[in-house]
């Protein structure tokens, strides 16, 4: 089994204990000048209580390290722990590890977007990544180590590359120092490695009208305004989950693109059980029908009215020789255009109703938040209802809880890293673009043999 934490020292607040491995004491002094004894940083196993109140102050924290993700992984069979470096001032740097069952006999740990701690702090992240080698190596079952850090591989201006984070090729002369492999991997070469490359729009310090308004001219046209009557974002919970998958499905079926395995579909629901719906939120946007063709008549009915009222003012300017101006004839081919418009979209609402009933989810989507940033996992939309605009009033709903909770980041999360044309996610970029955000590109995914020769034979590490 792995070491349990012992009790913190006094001078930590808790009963005394030895610490995982022995650090030296350095001197310093107190404001009467009295030598006093601090310690350097300890590794040690954190209580959940330590780690949340150390996670939750940190902006850099992502989902999967929050004690939520932990219980989620635990329900699925997988051990989870928190640990740390602790010093008389707290926690220094932490860590929630995951361990992966291996091969029946092993297990392999796992750090998804993690450690959280100072990256620009050498001296911090060497102790870390060293002390936790030597902590994974007192279970003998533990193989191998699988993390990839929040840190920067590069700056971004949308999709344009500005320069190189120097920080991010500090951090990987670290990780070499310990014996850490950069897996040459991503995301969509195989389902084991976390996605690499996501796409962020800052919303700090924004209100949704300033964000909308920053968006390009297509987004913000459909998402500063209320979506048409008929159309409802419902937030689904537990007991609607197969609705949000039987659009990932349909989404699947019309674009090819590789289905959701059915562990993720577990691992999605246990944890919207686990956060709630304040965390874990699953917006869907839901076409009824009957009352969007009633608003849709509403609508046309208006522009009969307006319609039938310039037919009668150029009947009474033609009785006496005139005509309408051209602003009044401008308005009344745009008042038909648009009564065409209408018209088509209540049809289409009336064939939809025939073909599937009233009520028809139009798309779905998978957001996580925490205190700093809305994440959205996923997304499907069922392609025959698109001219619905359902994506957008999603897209709308979010970008108001997000500034009403003044959250600083609206992650639009994975992209494959190709900008090109030919890109097989172009299409999907293309729309995340048009909210005006930024590429973020880490610096992958590393492995750290715990040991070497089983980790190899056991395919655990690459």
């Amino acid at each position: 089994m792995l070491h349990k934490r012992p009790p913190r020292s006094a001078a930590l607040g808790f009963e005394g204990s030895q610490p995982l491995v022995h650090v030296p004491e350095t001197a310093s002094t107190d404001e009467n000048g009295q030598q006093i004894m601090l310690r350097s940083p300890e590794f040690m196993e954190l209580t959940e209580t330590e780690y949340s109140e150390y996670i939750r102050n940190r902006r850099d924290a992502f989902y999967t390290q929050l004690p939520t993700y932990a219980h989620t992984r635990s329900d699925e069979g997988q051990k989870a722990v928190y640990v740390g470096l602790v010093d008389d001032d707290g926690v220094k740097a932490a860590a929630l590890v995951t361990f992966q069952p291996w091969r029946k006999f092993f297990l392999r740990a796992s750090i998804p977007y993690g450690p959280t701690l100072d990256w620009d702090n050498e001296e911090l992240v060497e102790r870390f990544m060293h002390e936790l080698k030597v902590y994974l190596r007192r279970d003998p079952r533990v193989i191998a180590l699988r993390f990839n850090p929040l840190v920067r591989e590069a700056r971004y201006a949308d999709i344009k590359r500005l320069e190189p984070c120097p920080e991010a090729a500090r951090v990987k002369e670290i990780v070499g120092r310990v014996g850490g492999i950069h897996v040459q991997r991503d995301y969509f070469d195989g389902g084991d490695i976390q996605i690499r490359w996501v796409y962020v729009k800052n919303i700090e310090g924004s209100s949704f009208d300033q964000v909308t308004a920053s968006c390009k001219q297509a987004v913000r046209t459909r998402v500063s305004s209320p979506p048409d009557e008929g159309i409802e974002v419902k937030f689904l919970g537990v007991d609607e989950f197969d609705v949000f998958r039987n659009v990932m499905d349909s989404t699947v079926e019309r674009t090819g693109m590789p289905a959701l395995h059915e562990s993720t579909y577990t691992y999605y629901r246990d944890l919207l059980e686990h956060c709630g719906p304040e965390v874990v939120m699953i917006p869907a946007a839901i076409l009824h029908c009957d009352q969007f063709a009633a608003g849709m008549q509403t609508k046309i009915a208006a522009i009969d009215s307006e319609l039938a009222a310039l037919e009668e003012l150029e009947e009474q300017k033609l009785a006496i020789g005139k005509t309408l101006s051209k602003k009044q004839h401008l308005r009344q081919a745009e008042l038909s255009s648009d009564r065409e418009i209408f018209e088509r979209r209540r049809r289409e609402a009336l064939e939809v109703q025939a073909t599937h009933g009233d009520t028809v989810p139009l798309a779905a989507s998978y957001f996580v938040a925490t205190p700093h940033e809305f994440i959205y996992l996923c997304s499907g939309a069922c392609r025959e209802y698109q001219g619905f605009g359902g994506v957008y009033a999603i897209h709308r709903e979010m970008l108001m809880h997000a500034t009403e909770r003044g959250v600083d980041r609206y992650n639009f999360f994975g992209i494959s890293g190709d900008f090109s044309k030919n890109a097989s996610d172009a299409g999907v970029l293309d729309f995340k673009r048009q909210f005006r955000g930024d590429v973020e590109e880490y610096i992958g995914t590393f492995d750290v043999p715990i040991r070497k020769f089983l980790a190899r034979k056991t395919a655990a590490i690459g």
